[in-house]
């Protein structure tokens, strides 16, 4: 059973932040990842932003969405 519970999770979508690394857990969170993207051979890993480094890199946030600074 917790074999076939690794093999599904290895082979679930993985989003990580291109800028410091966390990963997207299911429930919406981000935190850091026990597992390197390179050790996951059968998932289909993709890149986005946590609202960590969107608030530094892009602006302010407002109503859970990440807006540019008008400048």
């Amino acid at each position: 059973m917790a074999i076939k519970r690794r093999v599904r999770d290895l082979r679930r979508t993985r989003c990580f932040c291109a800028w410091c690394g966390r990963e997207r857990k299911r429930d919406g969170v981000w935190e850091r990842s026990e597992v390197n993207a390179k050790e996951m051979p059968l998932a289909v890993v993709t890149h986005g932003i946590c609202p960590d480094c969107a608030r530094k890199l892009l602006g302010v946030r407002t109503r859970g969405k990440v807006a540019k600074r008008a400048d």
